[in-house]
This record gives C-alpha cells, sequence and structure tokens, in this order.
C-alpha cells in the first residue's frame, strides 16, 4: 500500500479510537451546505462526520473486529463517529434525516460491537443517558422520600401523644389545687 494509502488508514485508525459508537450512512445526495450544518450539529455533541472510501474503513473495521474480510461494503458511506451518548448522535442523524431526507443510517458499531439498521431504531426510541440518569434517581429516591413521609408522621405521633400527656398532667394539678 502507497504511504499516502497508509497515512489515510491511520487517519481514520485515530478519529475511531475511543469513539463509543461509529454510524455507517448513506450520504449520497447531500449538498455541502448540508455536510456543513450537520458537521455543526454533531460537533455540538462531540461527534463527528466524514466521507470516507469504503476500502480504507474496511481495513479499520476488519483491523478492529467490526467486520469479517468477507463482508461487502458497498455504494458511498460517511462515517459518523460519536465520543459521547451513542443515542444522541443517533437522534441527531435521525432528525437531520427527517429534515433533510439524508443521510440514512446503514449500520454502525457501538462499543466495538456491530449493530444493524433496525438495531439503531431500536436505539432512537431509548432516553438519553441524562434523563435515564434521572429516572433512575427518581426511582431510588421515590421508596426513601415514602419513608422519611411515614417516620415523620410517627414522629409526629409521638409529640401529639407527648403533648396530650402534658396537658393531662396540667389539668390533673390544676384539679388537685382546688
Amino acid at each position: 500500500m502507497r504511504p499516502e494509502k497508509i497515512s489515510i488508514v491511520n487517519e481514520i485508525k485515530s478519529k475511531t479510537e475511543g469513539a463509543t459508537c461509529v454510524l455507517l450512512v448513506d450520504y449520497k445526495g447531500m449538498t455541502v451546505a448540508q455536510m456543513k450544518e450537520l458537521r455543526k450539529r454533531l460537533a455540538n455533541i462531540k461527534s463527528e462526520f466524514h466521507v470516507v472510501k469504503n476500502s480504507f474503513f474496511k481495513i479499520v473495521a476488519i483491523e478492529r473486529n467490526w467486520m469479517k474480510s468477507d463482508e461487502p461494503l458497498t455504494e458511498s458511506n460517511a462515517i459518523a463517529i460519536g465520543r459521547g451518548d451513542a443515542v444522541e448522535l443517533a437522534k441527531v442523524l435521525s432528525d437531520f434525516n427527517k429534515e433533510n431526507k439524508r443521510p440514512t443510517i446503514r449500520r454502525g458499531f457501538l462499543e466495538g460491537k456491530p449493530v444493524s439498521a433496525s438495531d439503531i431504531e431500536e436505539l432512537l426510541k431509548l432516553p438519553d443517558k441524562q434523563t435515564m440518569r434521572a429516572m433512575l434517581v427518581g426511582a431510588i429516591a421515590a421508596p426513601m422520600s415514602a419513608a422519611v413521609g411515614v417516620l415523620k408522621q410517627k414522629l409526629a405521633s409521638i409529640v401529639y401523644v407527648l403533648k396530650a400527656i402534658e396537658e393531662k398532667k396540667q389539668n390533673e394539678g390544676k384539679e388537685n389545687k382546688q
């Protein structure tokens, strides 16, 4: 392989290094302005979008065990590389697709495991990490909040009983003085 090709493969390797999610998308028909807008949106979530030659990407994918050497990689492809929340990356691409009818997600690699387009559709149904964390905290806090309410009520009951005893003793003391 020629040195410039090796350099391109190494660049793809370095860009995908440490990525939580790499999605293969069909970018055919996108204008330069649309690509610029998509890159801008992806940059906001610490993600990137690059048009790559299939043969170069395939070398990296085989090396990373994302694909087998006999798997075909056809048509024009670009890669969306996510370093953060994979759901967020998929949602940005999906929302952009709804607005512009492009790009279309073909398949991807989530934490080193291959995922199909239908798997990614299922992923889109999930809330993002921040929402899931809030749901988890709410689920954990609800029983504790209920327990605090019960204990507070029991403590209030004890206070009422002690107050009643105090009033009774004061009334008895007044009766004894008379």
